[in-house]
């Protein structure tokens, strides 16, 4: 695992409920050959307040509208 700002595409950790729906939807597609990944699994607080900012205190669009 990276630091706390870096995104964490680990389907590891996401939230137990829909890790193993999440894993089988990433095999079937692999076995069909079309392309999928997970972009981000979780979240720091940290990385959350660091996306927040941009758009608002930092340079660049709006990303999220929730904050940390």
């Amino acid at each position: 695992m990276g630091n706390s700002v870096s995104r964490d595409s680990d389907i590891s950790r996401l939230h137990p409920a829909i890790r193993e729906k999440v894993a089988a939807i990433q095999k079937q597609l692999q076995s069909e050959k079309i392309p999928f990944e997970v972009f981000e699994a979780f979240r720091t607080p940290e990385r959350q307040a660091q996306l927040f900012a941009k758009g608002r205190t930092k340079p660049g669009k709006k990303v999220t509208w929730v904050g940390p």
